[in-house]
């Protein structure tokens, strides 16, 4: 491997490191939304902050009622995610799970997780 092929490595080893490291956080400023795991996403996908603003935004484009108490995220490998949401009644909704079998979590599977959530939501506050 000559010394170009060895800084690039390198480049990229440090490039991943950190932006793993940055996106390990846990709460959202000002959300009541966790990642836990997220130094598991891929580097393609957006960060924990941004999924966390997704979810929160998917449910308020559903209801206009203040979010619930708590979702925790947890990002299970690059191809699995799952969100479980505690309302501020105290109900914990069940865990909603997106997993790609042939690839990496990508924007369309983030997505998919925050319309879920945001439908769940709204279908509990419906029914309770």
């Amino acid at each position: 491997m000559g010394r170009t092929s060895r800084l690039f490595g390198l480049a990229v080893a440090a490039l991943i490191g950190a932006t793993a490291c940055a996106i390990k956080s846990t709460p959202s400023t000002g959300s009541a939304c966790t990642i836990t795991g997220a130094e598991k996403l891929p580097v393609s996908t957006v960060g924990a902050d941004a999924i966390c603003q997704r979810i929160m935004a998917a449910i308020a484009s559903r209801t206009t009622a203040s979010p619930p108490a708590r979702i925790a995220v947890v990002v299970h490998s690059a191809s699995r995610i799952s969100a479980t949401v505690t309302l501020a009644d105290g109900r914990v909704l069940p865990a909603q799970n997106v997993a790609i079998s042939d690839a990496t979590l990508n924007e369309r599977s983030l997505a998919m997780l925050a319309d879920a959530v945001a439908n769940q939501i709204a279908s509990a506050r419906k029914s309770h």
